[in-house]
């Protein structure tokens, strides 16, 4: 500091003394007769403070209102809301716990993940230990009824928007949620596909009322099989020069299928009382049914063998006997009534690919079997049905044929070894420069796959599924090409649906 007020006092020195050479006209600031004296300046001090302990402003939230009553003491964390009617759900979600947990630690709430709420004069608590979080995403549906027409019906879990939440929740925010893909969330909500995906979701909500979204697809849970009755026979009704022909009867009609849910509580089924209406096979045929308005279920048979009618009987009774065993343990042999498997017989047909059947079940036997099926009914709506009958087909050479034949019966062991071809009707190949092959993690190239049909894609189009799954289990499992894709493993290997 010193040495800048010398610095200062100089620089004024050198001012004046240019000033004064030139008003003097003179060479030297010797001969001005005013000479400016040096300025001086009182002392600044230079030492710097040393940093005291106020750590300056500091955010301290607000205390948290009282506990609940019977919120439990021990709890890692507690939380409140600001607003009163704020949904238990919201809770549970932004802390990504489970609702039974939520309700297990805060007894005050109500058990009902659409109609509890919170107070905004007690705090909960979300996490009674540090690693209280949600390992399945079902933990957070909720068993809601669907408000929107084109919502699938096989579903118990739903999530669900309301005009307030417009501008904060996307359909992003749902398939992060979730874990599902967009393709997945607009075939399950088809409503959702008129234009953009989270623009529709909000589309003419009234105020103050919720709207469901389906987040994902019930599972089937079917008990082990055991044989229960003796095989049912099927007598060949079929002729090689038909091309087509059902084995079942016109269904009768039938009563509204009773919902999953009514107002959020799950309903027992009226074939199985002490059993949930989502886990039996025949109340899930009916939703399925009823959804798309179709009378029959079940998938086409293309036959392509024809060495031996008596073997091909054998098989159908197989075939048969397995759909029955399954819906008798669900008491739900009375929606036989409307099992159409129908059998594609033609002697043409012996040897030829799935492309020469898929040809045919595109172009010829579904539009006819629709029309005669479901006379009321327009073939737009194919697109968007639940159900796979026009969508999927079986397909049965002689070495499934004989692999059926030979599999162990019920009282042998479980089968892994009798199957059929399960054919996407729709499929077409994508076959890429290089497909069939590729690198390994490792780096390594991986070896070209076995041609099937031709083909080395990873993806042909068609499975071998074990002969008694083929109907019934893989009919309510396999609905859309995404359950296929779900399901898939590229043959020789024979995919079980259990």
């Amino acid at each position: 500091m010193r040495g800048l007020r010398t610095a200062v006092a100089g620089l004024l020195v050198l001012v004046d003394s240019a000033r004064a050479q030139q008003l003097a006209g003179t060479d030297s600031i010797t001969s001005y007769p005013n000479t400016v004296t040096s300025a001086t300046f009182s002392s600044v001090d230079a030492d710097i403070p040393t940093a005291t302990s106020d750590p300056g402003f500091i955010y301290t939230p607000p205390p948290l209102p009282s506990k609940a009553p019977g919120t439990i003491s021990d709890c890692y964390e507690y939380d409140a809301t600001s607003f009163d009617d704020v949904s238990c759900y919201y809770l549970a979600l932004d802390h990504n716990v489970p609702f039974a947990d939520l309700v297990e630690w805060n007894p005050s709430l109500e058990n009902n993940q659409v109609s509890c709420t919170l107070s905004s004069a007690y705090s909960y608590c979300v996490k009674k230990y540090e690693n209280s979080t949600v390992t399945d995403n079902e933990t957070m549906c909720l068993s809601i009824e669907a408000t929107e027409d084109g919502t699938a019906s096989n579903c118990n879990c739903f999530t669900y928007v309301n005009s307030h939440d417009e501008g904060d929740m996307t359909c992003e925010d749902i398939l992060d949620t979730f874990d599902i893909s967009l393709g997945h969330l607009l075939a399950w909500n088809t409503w959702l596909a008129e234009g953009e995906c989270t623009t529709a979701l909000f589309a003419n909500i009234p105020d103050y009322e919720d709207r469901s979204v389906l987040s994902s697809i019930a599972r089937l849970i079917t008990p082990i099989r055991r044989r229960l009755t003796p095989p049912v026979y099927i007598p060949r009704l079929l002729q090689p020069s038909q091309q087509s022909a059902h084995f079942s009867t016109t269904t009768t009609a039938r009563g509204r299928a009773l919902p999953i849910a009514i107002n959020g509580e799950l309903q027992m089924s009226n074939r199985t009382p002490d059993g949930l209406t989502a886990h039996n096979a025949a109340d899930t045929l009916e939703r399925l049914m009823e959804a798309d308005g179709f009378r029959k279920w079940g998938f086409a048979i293309y036959r392509c063998t024809y060495e031996s009618d008596a073997e091909w009987d054998a098989f159908m009774t197989r075939l048969y006997d397995a759909v029955t065993e399954l819906l008798e343990l669900g008491n739900g042999l009375d929606i036989l009534e409307s099992f159409a498997p129908t059998v594609i017989e033609d002697p043409s047909f012996a040897g030829a690919t799935t492309a020469t059947l898929r040809e045919h079940f595109r172009s010829t036997w579904v539009p006819s079997a629709f029309a005669d099926e479901n006379p009321r009914l327009s073939p737009r709506i194919l697109s968007a049905a639940e159900g796979g009958r026009y969508r999927f087909f079986i397909m049965v050479d002689r070495d499934s044929l004989e692999s059926v034949l030979q599999a162990p019966g019920e009282d042998e062991g479980i089968n892994r070894t009798g199957y059929v071809r399960l054919v996407r009707g729709e499929w077409e190949p994508q076959e890429r420069e290089g497909e069939g092959e590729g690198v390994s993690e490792d780096g390594d190239e991986e070896d070209e796959l076995v041609p099937l049909e031709g083909s080395t894609a990873e993806d042909v189009g068609w499975m071998n599924v074990v002969y008694d799954d083929a109907q019934l289990t893989a009919y309510l499992k396999i609905q859309c090409d995404w359950d296929f894709e779900d399901h898939y493993e590229r043959p020789p290997a024979i995919r079980m649906l259990e």
